[in-house]
């Protein structure tokens, strides 16, 4: 029942004013008004069913998040990423013909970021889905969240045949990725790798076979695939290649008889240079001695052969004496051929003839001569020694000299020989020093790749595991006494909120003051309300 006022207008008894023609009046609070403890406490009571229903369902809802939410237990594990041998060593097949680099990122972050994501992989999950199996990560609980998810989004697509139904292990990959979490905690080098499951046992489980196969693919990522292999075959061709090579550079060695080719070549070349000295003196003395040995002959024969020794004069010819003892003889011989035989005897005739020749003979014979004794000239003879000597020291010069000038032939021949042998000598040293280089190159990648896979067998690594999986045997969610504590404070909050929001959006004025403030309007009376139930028992009683 409303009350009319000066005006027109009225107050109803739950405080509510209207305009007695049906005209609505601006009843919003001005910044000017002044809300009082006691107004607070009016709008409290006024929307306090709201209140409470709000704070009942929101209590309820509580209850049951906390008792009937699928509980989620969660397990991490620490790793520490330190400098490694994977990050200042170099792929053993990328070191040929040069010293090792180094592959240190430019920034750590990047390193770690790198082992997050890798980390994260689908590929990494895979296995883990494939080790734990589908159904032990699908259990009963994720099995139906997983349904209630995919519910929304995929079951009508599935209807339409829009896209294909996924089967038990992409339902469990896309629950893992969801729930599986790796993050870089800042400012350090630790990467924090946790996963929440139903079990403690499965989120324990998931995280340890997630770092197993991780440390693994760290491992493989890491190294080059089959380098022990290539390195292997490269180095046992190279072996082969020089031991060919060292086996023809013995046999050539042995067959030139060369050993220090540089060595060797320095005799050659002072042996030819002692050759080409001496053979040039033996020339100068063979001419020397040439020249001496021409004027010696030419002074012998200069020089008689003997000389006067000795003169005597006055000596008796006994050549002629001889004659004339012979003409007497031919004389008594004509004169007793004459005596028997006539003038015109033969043989008186030839011994006549004899007279005569031998008469004549006498008398052109001296009766006295004078005797000479010759003998050898010792001047000639001296130098005729001199002029034999030279010509035996001539004969052994040129003998020398011969001698001197076959042996610089075979020298000569002898070093070009050498030259020879040596480019070929040289050349197989080079190569032999180039495959001794490159096969050593190729063994020390060798055994740098025999140690990264031992170490990848070990499991050593830069990666260390700083926390091992935890086993939390109390459920991060939902927690009981926090759930209700936080729903009893949003209840609480929220009712206040609600019974704010409702009296904010309620422009009637509610009380005789707002009138008489708002209208300028005096209040002749309020009839309060009064409660249906009162005016029943009420009537009852009269």
């Amino acid at each position: 029942m409303n009350t009319p006022g000066r005006n027109g207008a009225s107050a109803n008894g739950n405080g509510h004013a209207r305009l007695g023609k049906g005209t609505p009046v601006d009843t919003r609070v001005s910044p000017q008004d002044e809300t009082s403890l006691r107004d607070v406490y009016r709008i409290l009571f006024r929307h306090k069913r709201k209140m409470i229903c709000f704070f009942t369902v929101t209590i309820l809802a509580t209850l049951a998040y906390a008792f009937f939410f699928p509980k989620a237990y969660h397990s991490e594990a620490k790793l520490f990423v330190r400098l490694g041998r994977e990050n200042v060593g170099l792929d053993a097949t990328t070191t040929f013909g040069q010293s090792t680099s180094v592959a240190v990122p430019v920034q750590r972050d990047e390193e770690i970021n790198t082992e997050v994501e890798v980390l994260k992989s689908r590929q990494i999950l895979d296995r883990v889905v494939d080790a734990i199996g589908p159904s032990a990560i699908l259990a009963p609980g994720v099995a139906q969240q997983s349904d209630s998810d995919a519910k929304n989004s995929r079951s009508w697509l599935e209807a339409l045949g829009l896209v294909v139904p996924l089967s038990p292990h992409e339902k469990a990959l896309n629950y893992l990725e969801k729930h599986v979490g790796v993050d870089a905690v800042k400012k350090t080098n630790i990467i924090l790798v946790s996963c929440d499951a139903p079990t403690a046992q499965l989120s324990q489980q998931v995280v340890t076979r997630l770092i197993e196969y991780y440390l693994d693919l760290h491992g493989t990522m890491s190294r080059s695939a089959h380098a022990h292999e290539f390195l292997g075959q490269q180095a046992s061709v190279l072996k082969g290649q020089l031991n060919t090579l060292e086996n023809e550079f013995r046999l050539l060695k042995n067959s030139t008889g060369l050993a220090s080719p540089a060595e060797q070549r320095q005799i050659l070349v002072t042996r030819n240079g002692r050759l080409e000295d001496e053979l040039k003196t033996t020339s100068a003395t063979i001419a020397a001695t040439s020249a001496e040995a021409s004027a010696l002959r030419q002074q012998l024969s200069q020089l008689d052969q003997t000389q006067l020794l000795t003169k005597a004069d006055g000596m008796p010819n006994a050549a002629a004496d001889l004659m004339r003892q012979q003409l007497y003889a031919l004389q008594l011989k004509e004169k007793d051929l004459a005596s028997r035989f006539t003038d015109r005897h033969v043989e008186l005739r030839a011994v006549r003839e004899q007279l005569a020749s031998a008469k004549a003979i006498v008398d052109s014979l001296e009766q006295t001569r004078t005797q000479y004794t010759r003998g050898p000239n010792r001047a000639y003879e001296e130098l005729r020694l001199t002029h034999l000597r030279q010509e035996s020291a001539l004969a052994s010069l040129g003998a020398k000299a011969s001698t001197l000038k076959t042996q610089l032939a075979a020298g000569t021949k002898e070093l070009e020989t050498l030259n020879n042998n040596e480019t070929r000598i040289g050349q197989l040293q080079r190569e032999i020093q180039i495959r001794d280089v490159s096969y050593h190159k190729y063994s020390d990648s060798l055994e740098q790749s025999r140690i990264d896979e031992s170490l990848q067998k070990e499991r050593i690594s830069n990666i260390n595991i700083a926390e091992t999986p935890t086993l939390n045997r109390l459920p991060i969610r939902p927690r009981p006494s926090l759930a209700l504590l936080l729903g009893f404070a949003f209840a609480v909050l929220g009712s206040v909120c609600v019974a704010i929001t409702a009296e904010y959006l309620d422009h009637t004025l509610k009380t005789s003051t707002e009138v008489e403030s708002r209208l300028n309007l005096p209040v002749l009376v309020s009839i309060p309300r009064i409660a249906s139930d009162r005016i029943t028992r009420s009537s009852v009683q009269n």
